[in-house]
Formats: structure tokens, sequence, C-alpha cells
């Protein structure tokens, strides 16, 4: 039977230290946002004079109403699920099957496609050659402009590929080979679904991830 280990005098002192830490970092934290939401329903007289503090006074709502009554509002929500969205499933359409490609030894070229890749991420076009290509393209003043340019982040293809070496089993990449038509559609149908189950976490996590990035990219 394991004894409790017993907290000597400097145990308790930086245990305390550590709760006094934690604290004041909640209070930091924590105090600038309940003052955010308390002034945003306050009267902005008392705000403005300084009476309101920390609780809300002179409860009201019209600064809200206002707000929600401008129709740029709801165009910007829209804006950002409807880039969000697209954005990232078209990240994640490009991202996986390029990182799952580069991942697979026998893909001939492999080293020289990663290279390729790996100089994106020191060396860009630059903003003007940028511009001139997406006008070229036709994508002024349009969600295309946003989402196309950011299609791939060569990081995330590298974690990616990184993923498939380390998770997915070799038996399962390798391709089936069977003379009977029926046996070779079942087998490589077996090897995809174990495929698909293996990296559906990862999915979830990088399409989250992607999805934050994306939503990010807005404000820049």
């Amino acid at each position: 039977m394991t004894s409790a280990v017993k907290e000597t005098g400097r145990d308790k002192i930086f245990l305390i230290c550590n709760y006094i830490y934690v604290f004041l970092a909640f209070i930091i934290v924590a105090y600038p946002l309940v003052y955010m939401i308390s002034a945003s329903i306050s009267d902005p007289k008392l705000v403005g004079s300084g009476e309101m503090w920390l609780f809300p006074k002179g409860i009201t709502f019209d600064g809200y109403k206002r707000v929600f009554e401008n129709n740029s509002i709801w165009v910007g929500y829209r804006n950002t699920i409807l880039y969000t969205v697209v954005g990232t499933a078209i990240n994640l359409i490009v991202t996986l099957p390029a990182a799952y490609a580069l991942s697979r030894k026998d893909f001939l070229g492999r080293n020289f496609f990663m290279g390729m890749f790996m100089v994106t991420m020191f060396f860009g076009g630059g903003l003007v050659p940028t511009y001139l290509l997406i006008k070229n393209l036709g994508m002024i003043n349009t969600m295309w402009a946003i989402v196309i340019p950011s299609a791939a982040s060569i990081w995330n293809i590298i974690v990616s590929r990184t993923f498939f070496q380390s998770s997915i089993p070799k038996e399962l990449q390798e391709q089936p080979k069977s003379t009977d038509a029926l046996t070779y559609g079942y087998s490589l149908g077996l090897c995809c679904h174990y495929r698909c189950r293996l990296s559906q976490l990862w999915l979830y996590s990088m399409g989250w991830g992607i999805g934050i990035t994306t939503s990010q990219h807005l404000f820049i």
C-alpha cells in the first residue's frame, strides 16, 4: 500500500503562490469581459460618467437594437459563415489528397513535389503579382478571391502527410491485387473503409483548425 506524499512547508508556499497567481490571472482576464458585457447593456451616460464600473446600471438594450437593425451586420455574418464553410471544404479537398499522395513511398516524383511545396513556404510571389493573378482570373470582388489563394496550406499538407505515414499501417496502403474483379472490388472497398475510419478523427481535427484559420483570414 502506497503512502501519501507529505507536503513540506515549501510545497505549501509554492501551492499558495500558484493559487494567488491563477486567481489574479483570472481577474485580469475576466474583468474586461464582464465590463464589456455590462457596458453594452447599461445606460451610456452612466458608463461615460464612470458610475458603471462592473455590473450593469440602467439596463437598456437600445445598443443591440441599433446594431441588429443595420443590414451590414447580417451581411457580415452571412459572409463569415459562407466563406468559412466553403473555404474549409476546398482546403480539405485539396490538402488531404495531396498529403496522402505524398505519404506513399511508391508515388513517383514524391520528393520533387515535396521540394516544390517547401519552396513556397519560404518564398512568395509578392502582393502585386498575386493581385494581378487574381485580376487576370476574374476573381476581383468575388468570394473566390478569398478562398482560392488559401485553398492549400503547405504546413497542413506536411502535418497530414506525417499522420498518414505514421498512423495508417503499410498493409492498408498496399494496393489489393486480384485477378477476380469482384474480389478486387471488395478488397479495395475494405481498405478504403479502414483508411477512412483511421483518418476520421484527424479529418475532424484538421477541419476544425482550418475552419478557425479561414474565419480569421476575414479580419486580416
